[in-house]
């Protein structure tokens, strides 16, 4: 689709000071674009209106905030370069119609792995209708938020929240990162997770308003203090390495029911029916060491191979 084009040049005052909040790699300085792409129809005319700002200390620079017009359709947050560290990002989305937030230029419609853009992120809020996504190479310091959010990927870390605050019907919801600190919060409100995934270590509290299809570590340990699905039900959770520790035990609860559960070793306390549910477990799988804890289900099933529980250490736990 051709566009006019129309430039607004925006400049913030900014200072210098030390390197930004401890957080290693990236740049401290550079610029960020905001691009809006604005819809055509009866009141709206295509067009696209650009806004530059200058960055000069990286995550501790002054926050951005952009307010799209009512005609806004597609909002793009590019670095320049590439591996900057960015401050906190506040755009408000005024078109009556949900609007596109990404970092970088494109969305991956199947929700695939975004571009890294940006190194490290002070963070990012969507307010009004707002559906965000998009990658940085480096740590989320603070908080990704708005309505929806179709997928964020962190390189590193994630040390603060993700959170859609108004999934409602969306499908969409996917996390991936390195690690994830010990306040993280992935928190889903009135909607679905599609997918938590951690490389290393998955710590902090994740919470679905109905299912959480999948969490998952791939080479480590699955240390979460809490995974919810009140209202819902939970597919699968799975760690290359352990899920909770004999001195943290992971509280996992669900009201209808879990598919399975593997790990080399499970420390938890799990429950398939809570909030007065009558959810059943399906698979419990330690590859290698002991459960320990306690399980509370309506039933175990034969449904899923492997079936029912399979301990191959030692098994310690309320059933």
């Amino acid at each position: 689709m051709k566009r006019c084009l129309s430039i607004a040049m925006v400049a913030l005052a900014a200072f210098n000071s030390a390197p930004a909040s401890g957080q290693s790699g990236g740049v401290d300085t550079g610029s960020i674009r905001i691009s809006e792409f604005r819809r055509q129809s009866p009141t709206c005319t295509s067009t696209v209106t650009v806004a530059l700002y200058t960055i000069t200390n990286g995550v501790d620079s002054p926050a951005i905030s952009y307010t799209t017009s009512q005609c806004a359709e597609f909002v793009r947050i590019v670095p320049d370069p590439l591996n900057l560290n960015m401050p906190q990002i506040n755009v408000n989305v005024a078109s009556p119609i949900p609007a596109e937030v990404t970092l970088g230029n494109s969305l991956n419609q199947a929700g695939g792995d975004p571009a890294s853009v940006g190194h490290n992120l002070k963070g990012i809020a969507v307010s009004g209708l707002g559906r965000f996504y998009g990658g940085i190479s480096g740590t989320l310091i603070n908080n990704v938020a708005a309505d929806q959010i179709f997928r964020f990927d962190a390189d590193v870390a994630i040390n603060g929240g993700v959170f859609a605050t108004n999934a409602g019907n969306f499908s969409i919801f996917v996390v991936d990162a390195g690690s994830y600190g010990p306040n993280a919060i992935i928190q889903c409100s009135n909607g679905p997770i599609t997918r938590i995934a951690a490389t290393s270590l998955l710590r902090g509290t994740i919470s679905a308003g109905t299912n959480i299809n999948e969490v998952t570590v791939s080479a480590g340990d699955l240390a979460a203090t809490s995974i919810e699905a009140l209202q819902g039900a939970i597919g699968t959770v799975s760690a290359a390495g352990k899920i909770g520790s004999s001195a943290s035990p992971t509280v996992i609860s669900a009201r209808n029911g879990i598919t399975r559960f593997t790990a080399t070793e499970i420390f938890g306390n799990i429950t398939a029916n809570a909030n007065g549910g009558n959810g059943n477990i399906a698979s419990l799988v330690t590859t290698s060491g002991n459960f320990i804890g306690s399980l509370t289900a309506k039933n175990i099933l034969a449904s899923a191979a492997p079936r029912g529980i399979t301990v191959a250490g030692t098994l310690d736990a309320n059933i």
